[in-house]
């Protein structure tokens, strides 16, 4: 292992020690859309809105409103198919929440968005969803 002991650091350049250093890479990372990811309950959550919008589910489901709810729900929305020059892999709709009934039906789908993230790969997911399921999703 080559050594670096002898290695001079100019006088303009500030070095960072061991905490500076895992502080910077422990910093919150941002994404294009500027959402920060939170981790609450121990669950990754996207952005404080999705968050929030957890904490509600929570509550809706400790007070009776719903029954049940699991987050980041893939629905399947084409199957891979093998063309004669390419495979076409499949694609999924992931709902951020999905709430549910007694009976495991689905009641609702919600996917919390800002006007950014409301992208036409988003919207054209959202309308395969509804011509496959007959579900409409809920932005909030």
């Amino acid at each position: 292992m080559p050594s670096y002991s002898n290695i001079k650091v100019p006088e303009n350049v500030k070095c960072l020690d061991s905490s500076e250093f895992q502080a910077l890479f422990a910093s919150p990372k941002k994404n294009k859309y500027n959402n920060v990811e939170v981790i609450f309950d121990g669950k990754r959550h996207q952005s404080k809105k999705e968050l929030r919008e957890y904490q509600e589910l929570v509550q809706r489901k400790a007070s009776g409103d719903i029954f049940d709810f699991k987050m980041q729900v893939k629905f399947p929305l084409m199957e891979t198919v093998k063309g004669s020059k390419r495979i076409y892999r499949s694609r999924f709709y992931a709902a951020d929440f999905v709430i549910y009934d007694k009976q495991g039906n689905v009641v609702e789908v919600i996917d919390t968005k800002s006007p950014p993230t409301r992208t036409q790969l988003y919207t054209l997911k959202i309308h395969l969803l509804y011509l496959k399921y007959g579900i409409e999703v809920t932005e909030k």
